[in-house]
């Protein structure tokens, strides 16, 4: 950026604040990923140019998802699309069906969106990635066969099908989900070496998704293979998630950790405060799950 500012390249100035967003985001630091939103925003608009103009929008939509924000982070995700299709941009569109996936879920619809998820797997086959959401909407909505089947086709030889690209990390959080679900241990073991050296970074797409700390499925990979680290692993998760105003993450790393330790009473006060979480944001889908599970844990005590 100081190179393209001694250039008087504005253009340079605009991408080079982009990928410093990206990078902030991922590194946890979102007070100065907002400073640089704006400084962004600001150049993009003297600068009119529509790719920007789209891709600005992109960042409020998943702020607000992550602090729980739903119906604003929805609003604005639109807004976003709108600009994105005006420009023919297929990069606003697929993130805008990342943000509706995960707003999906946040919010309990995954069975209504799992036709997308399916659209976008199949109209894209060359990203893997695609693939590995698909197996996580199917754990989420109990089709355990489907998401066995799914990763199946992506783990041979250590998920080697899934590269290292822009959406890596989605990816393999969806796939940690999908087989901490399916408690396949042996699986959990190979993405926790994967996921593990990123350990305290922020999942998902840079400025555009973010789906927290990834402790949370490290945590969740370890339980499964049962490494004695997991509930480091969901304390420093959920520290993360209080710190940052994560507040959907932070019921979802509640839920988790309570369900590995569900036959403690420390477990059921984590799946009480995770259950009273979802109900105050709107998180169905988890405040179901929750309920359930405290009636597990009443039963057995």
């Amino acid at each position: 950026m100081r190179l393209a500012g001694q250039l008087d390249n504005s253009w340079l100035v605009l991408e080079g604040r982009s990928l410093r967003i990206d990078a902030l985001v991922e590194m946890g630091d979102l007070v100065a990923a907002a400073a640089e939103h704006e400084a962004r925003s600001e150049l993009a608009e003297q600068l009119r140019l529509p790719r920007y103009v789209s891709d600005v929008s992109t960042y409020p939509a998943a702020a607000a998802m992550l602090e729980g924000r739903f119906d604003e982070a929805q609003q604005v995700a639109d807004r976003a699309r709108q600009i994105g299709e005006s420009i023919g941009s297929e990069t606003a569109i697929t993130v805008y069906g990342a943000q509706m996936i995960t707003l999906a879920w946040m919010r309990g619809g995954l069975v209504e969106a799992e036709p997308l998820v399916a659209a976008f797997a199949d109209a894209y086959p060359w990203i893997p990635g695609f693939r590995g959401a698909l197996a996580f909407v199917h754990t989420q909505i109990g089709d355990m066969e489907r998401a066995r089947a799914e990763i199946d086709a992506l783990a041979g030889d250590g998920f080697v099908a899934v590269p290292l690209d822009g959406i890596w990390s989605v990816a393999v959080w969806a796939l940690s989900f999908a087989c901490a679900d399916l408690g396949d241990a042996a699986r959990c073991a190979q993405l926790y070496d994967l996921l593990s050296p990123h350990a305290g970074n922020l999942a998902g797409l840079g400025a555009s998704l973010c789906l927290g700390s990834t402790h949370l499925p490290l945590g969740m990979l370890a339980a499964v293979a049962g490494d004695p680290s997991f509930e480091a692993r969901f304390a420093l998760a959920l520290d993360a998630h209080e710190r940052l105003g994560a507040r959907p993450f932070a019921a979802e790393t509640r839920y988790r950790w309570g369900m590995a330790v569900c036959d403690s009473p420390h477990g059921a006060e984590l799946l009480r405060q995770a259950q009273a979480d979802a109900d105050a944001l709107g998180m169905a889908g988890l405040a179901a799950r929750c309920q359930s599970a405290l009636g597990g844990t009443t039963r057995n005590t």
